[in-house]
């Protein structure tokens, strides 16, 4: 399968057609070793649509006007009741439907395959993209037909070379210039953020459940920004 293929739904790690109380980090071990008092007696439910993406089934919005927002688990929301995630935030103040494809261990090679993938599939207005960590990237199995991410929980030797400073900007870089090719081609407006420029300005005094991602306060306010960026276009 050529996973960057246009007009088809994107493919994701993530579980299909299921709901979760607990995801990846945010697991029950580490909530017990290190519990918060705002997060005690919460149930999160991580529900994901019949594609593996903490969204609206894909299938009601064809054809249909949407924003769309990408990223990493920062933007699928792990540790958040999903209306506290910055994609729902913004879906709120705009009052227009919004996908969220976030996925979490996602990298920018995500971001730029996935919405190669829907362009053609929805009539996008805007894209909200906050670039993951520049050091990640996707790998193929072919065998088994599937993309998987590449980080540094990942082990095997023969990545520590992709995930070198020169090879990350570099990806970066082509994944953005798609990214613009594509906002070109189907005339939609992209609104974009840098995470590391994220981590500079905005702090995590108030994580999520898992006590790694932002938490309520920081989605608001990364919400904000993103709003902010619209205005300046």
């Amino acid at each position: 399968m050529n996973f960057w293929q246009q007009k088809i739904l994107p493919a994701s790690w993530r579980p299909k057609n299921t709901t979760h109380l607990w995801m990846c980090d945010d697991n029950e071990k580490n909530f017990a070793a290190n519990p918060r008092v705002k997060w005690q007696g919460v149930d999160i439910q991580y529900k994901y649509n019949s594609d593996g993406f903490r969204t609206h089934e894909f299938s009601d919005f064809l054809n249909k006007q949407v924003n769309i927002a990408l990223g990493c688990s920062h933007t699928e929301g792990l540790g958040l009741p999903i209306e506290h995630v910055w994609p729902s935030l913004i879906e709120k103040k705009l009052n227009t439907p919004l996908l969220n494809l976030g996925l979490g261990g996602g990298s920018s090679d995500t971001v730029a395959r996935i919405l190669t993938n829907i362009s053609g599939l929805f009539q996008i207005q805007k894209v909200f993209i906050l670039w993951p960590e520049k050091h990640r990237f996707e790998c193929y199995d072919e065998e088994n037909n599937k993309v998987y991410a590449v980080g540094p929980w990942s082990n095997k030797e023969d990545y520590f070379w992709n995930m070198s400073k020169a090879n990350s900007l570099q990806r970066l870089a082509r994944n953005q210039t798609i990214v613009n090719l594509l906002s070109k081609q189907y005339k939609f407006e992209t609104v974009e953020l840098l995470f590391e420029d994220v981590l500079k300005i905005i702090t995590n005094d108030d994580p999520a459940r898992d006590s790694k991602h932002y938490g309520m306060t920081p989605n608001i306010q990364i919400s904000e920004w993103f709003i902010s960026l619209i205005k300046q276009q």
